[in-house]
């Protein structure tokens, strides 16, 4: 075996490869010469990465939104609607059978509107009813409501009542009536009914009729006579004392 020559010219190492993973391509060096740089790649990946963002917050929002829509639902509701349909029963009544329009109007009342209503529900109601010929039918327009207070609300109706009886029909429009609703065990009952208030009148002419009557100033102008004190300052001119004495002769 011979030495090798130590004049000969060292060969050039061979340059150390980094260890890949089998399976793996190693990955290329942009500077190695004949290899293209990769740079439309980079681009396109954000884009497709801000894409997945744009769509996932999408889909995201619209998720919130619609769980919104279900939190926001009107508490008041399922209140309007008992309401209605209540100031729909209360006015309602067919001829011979008003019985089943008080039944229907209890079942949606509280203990206490069920009391006052047996209490104060007036014969002539089912007298007047007693004739099949005669019955009326109220059509709810409008409804307004406030806002819960203490598990109640305070409704007000607006009907419209078509009447029939022996004399013929008749319809009365914008008839309202203010209900006092209740929440009792989830559900919304009527607990009273009354009128509309109707705010008083002031002004006009009826107002000042009380002024006119008590501005009776006369009085004050009669009784201040100022005529009998030049009927006073006459009297020691007429008096017997004023005269001259007779005289007398001499």
């Amino acid at each position: 075996m011979t030495d090798p020559d130590p004049t000969a010219p060292a060969s050039p190492p061979s340059p150390v490869e980094p260890d890949v993973p089998a399976g793996t391509d190693a990955p290329a060096d942009p500077d190695a010469i004949g290899v293209p740089r990769r740079g439309p790649s980079r681009p396109s990946a954000w884009r497709a990465l801000a894409l997945v963002v744009v769509v996932a917050g999408a889909a995201a929002a619209a998720a919130w939104g619609w769980s919104q829509r279900g939190d926001d639902a009107d508490p008041l509701a399922e209140a309007r609607v008992v309401a209605s349909e209540f100031g729909s029963a209360y006015l309602s009544f067919e001829g011979g059978n008003v019985e089943e329009a008080g039944e229907r109007l209890l079942s949606m009342g509280t203990e206490d509107f069920v009391e006052e209503y047996e209490s104060a529900r007036l014969p002539s109601v089912e007298s007047l009813f007693a004739d099949n010929d005669v019955s009326t039918r109220a059509q709810v327009t409008d409804v307004f409501t406030t806002g819960i207070e203490d598990f109640r609300v305070r409704a007000v109706v607006f009907v419209d009542v078509d009447a029939r009886g022996p004399e013929g029909e008749q319809r009365l429009t914008n008839l309202s009536f203010v209900l006092e609703l209740e929440l009792v065990d989830g559900e919304w009952l009527v607990d009273a009914v009354a009128p509309v208030p109707v705010a008083e009148v002031v002004g006009g002419e009826e107002p000042t009729t009380p002024t006119e009557t008590t501005t009776p100033t006369e009085p004050t102008e009669s009784t201040a006579p100022a005529e009998p004190t030049p009927s006073t300052n006459e009297v020691p001119a007429s008096s017997p004392t004023s005269e001259t004495p007779p005289t007398t002769g001499g």
